[in-house]
């Protein structure tokens, strides 16, 4: 009853995405629960090459669920937001079904997994410019490529990358990719950086009061990540992120973002 009840306070009442992308799975048929907050601001965005003042400040509130068995890896979010743009509602619900390939674990190279997400959003959510979505329906197809680095049982250091391409119901598609490297301290304390690439290969620039989503849009930007993550016990964690936008063409540009997860593990 205890377990039931902690799965109902961490998945439901769900509060940016912090859907699993790194490779290495968790233990086998344990629930993960994550609850998040982000803050972002940008004061400018930039539609084919020129930029024009918009001061934005965002909030948005992030749950996840997840569980992986063996091979597979299944996983919910919700999001909920509130923009400049639109009031407090729903931002978007994420399924993503992961099967992993490669396994260091069992004597693989590397570890490595291929992803089905499928994403719906609210035509509000939609038409909003500060919130990147291609279509009120969403799908994405993605590899994961991670490789170990390890002292005695545990690991070092880690890197992975990562290469999608996905596309709405309406518009053109889009790709992205990223590449990360994590160093662990004292086996409860790990640092990361990430850089993020994403293209839209839309024929229209950004113009935000006639805005119907980012898939008709020519868009792309780099971000760049920094996050922290503390084991608070072996079932706790809460990680610290932040987000920099350093180029971005028909997109909000010099967009910073701070976000705070935390995440719950149980067995069944």
């Amino acid at each position: 009853m205890q377990k039931i009840l902690v799965l109902i306070l961490f998945a439901f009442p769900t509060l940016l995405s912090a859907l699993q992308e790194r490779p290495w799975y968790d233990r086998d048929l344990e629930f993960h629960t994550s609850l998040g907050y982000a803050h972002q601001r940008f004061t400018r965005f930039n539609s084919n090459g020129e930029t024009f003042n918009n001061d934005a400040k965002d909030d948005f509130y992030q749950g996840n669920l997840w569980l992986s068995y063996a091979e597979y890896s299944a996983e919910l979010e919700m999001t909920f937001a509130k923009s400049k743009e639109r009031s407090f509602g729903l931002d978007h619900i994420s399924e993503l079904l992961r099967y992993q390939f490669f396994n260091e674990n069992l004597g693989d190279l590397v570890t490595a997994n291929a992803g089905l997400l499928l994403s719906q959003v609210p035509t509000i959510a939609l038409h909003d410019f500060t919130v990147l979505h291609q279509g009120n329906f969403e799908a994405e197809l993605s590899l994961v490529f991670g490789k170990m680095l390890c002292v005695s049982d545990y690991w070092n250091q880690r890197f992975w990358t990562l290469a999608a391409i996905g596309t709405g119901d309406h518009g053109s598609a889009y790709a992205r990719a990223s590449f990360a490297v994590e160093k662990q301290w004292y086996l409860d304390h790990y640092f990361g950086i990430l850089a993020e690439w994403r293209r839209g290969f839309g024929g229209k620039n950004l113009f935000p009061h006639d805005f119907v989503g980012y898939g008709p849009i020519s868009y792309r930007f780099v971000d760049l990540k920094m996050y922290y993550v503390y084991e608070l016990n072996c079932d706790v964690f809460i990680e610290l992120d932040y987000i920099l936008r350093v180029h971005a063409h028909n997109c909000p540009d010099n967009l910073n973002r701070f976000q705070v997860y935390l995440q719950y593990s149980f067995g069944l």
